[in-house]
Order: C-alpha cells, then structure tokens, then sequence
C-alpha cells in the first residue's frame, strides 16, 4: 500500500510547534504531539537535537511530497539552529531551498546561529548496521541524536572499546566522556524495510 502523503497544514504547525517549545499544537482539528522522550534527553540541549534530527526527517517528507510550504517553514526552522551538514556527508538542504525558493522569497531571512550542531544524512538497507568514529573531549557533554522519516526503528548504540557503553538502543542520548578519546558510534536498522536517517553530534 502506497504511503499517504504528508498533510501540508499538519507538517507547518509542527515544525512551529518544535521551536516554540509547546506542548501541544493543533491543526484542522488534528494533535499534533511531541516526538516520544528518548533515552538521554533530558536537558534543553539534548531536547534541540532531537528537534533538528526529527526536523530534517520531516524536510525529507515534506519534500518527497512537494509541500514547498511546509518545507520553507523547516529550512527557516533549521536556519534559525545554525544546522550545517557535517563534512563528507550529502546535504540536502540546497535543493530544499532550490524547491522552495517562492515561499523563502516572500519572508524575512533569519540571521540564525553563527554556529550549530552537525548533521550527517544516509541510508540503511533492511538488517544493515554501519558504525562511524567520532571524538569527544572531555568534561563536555557529548550529545547525539537520530530520526529516520522512513523507518521509526532505526536506533543507534555508543561505545568507547572496552567496557563502558554510555549508550544503548537509543534514539537519543547524551553523556560526559571522563577522556577525550575516539568512540564508535553504531546505526542499526533491524527491520525488513530500508531507511534514509539523519544523525545529529553536538
């Protein structure tokens, strides 16, 4: 059965609703809620992270579906995080913004932030796993979250190499490295069904 495409009106109100803050929002009659608590996110800057990554895999959709409205409303969105794409990795948001050029014409631009967290953009085919390294510095919070517009049980785990797993079957998590060292960063997709992901590293 083919996938019904994204309500333009819906998509709007909760790309709005992730920067406001609120707790709910409605449109056309129809809750709009907060994507469910993670394990990890627990403090503002964990929270934003999972609003980018679930931001960006709502641009995928919005896109897919040619809402450009929508997608205007997310490019601002991300703008005003300061989103960039992590180096190496495809970047999307050039053609978001090619798509949805009239309605960004028509609207004030937002300085945002001069700098923001990184997001990296892939895909995972059905039981794939892919791990990556990434280094973290001691006594600042490493954060990382993941969103996948295709597949909602897409997860990730964290490890340092030996013992210590500061996270585990997460779709968001964050902790303090006692070392800065490197860590492995695991995406795992254990379904029978592809995905595209996006994976956000503060």
């Amino acid at each position: 059965m083919a996938d019904k495409p994204i309500n333009a009106i819906p998509v709007a109100c909760f790309a709005l609703f992730l920067l406001s803050g609120c707790q709910m929002a409605k449109a056309d009659g129809i809750a709009i809620m907060p994507p469910p608590a993670s394990v990890g996110a627990t403090d503002p800057a964990s929270s934003e992270l999972v609003k980018i990554s679930t931001l960006l895999a709502m641009g995928e959709g919005a896109a897919a579906n040619d809402d450009t409205a929508a997608l205007a409303k997310i490019v601002m969105a991300l703008d005003a995080l300061g989103v960039k794409a992590a180096a190496a990795s495809e970047d999307p948001m050039p053609e978001w913004r090619r798509m949805a050029a009239a309605e960004l014409s028509t609207t004030p631009p937002d300085r945002g932030r001069l700098l923001g967290p990184a997001f990296r953009k892939g895909w995972l085919n059905a039981g794939q796993s892919y791990a990556l390294n990434q280094t973290f510095l001691a006594g600042k919070r490493a954060r990382i979250a993941l969103s996948s517009h295709d597949n909602m049980k897409v997860h990730f785990s964290v490890s340092d190499g030996g013992k210590r797993n500061p996270c585990d079957t997460a779709r968001s998590c964050e902790w303090m490295p006692l070392f800065t060292q490197r860590y492995q960063i695991t995406l795992e997709n254990p379904t029978s069904k592809s995905a595209s992901y996006y994976l956000v590293i503060d």
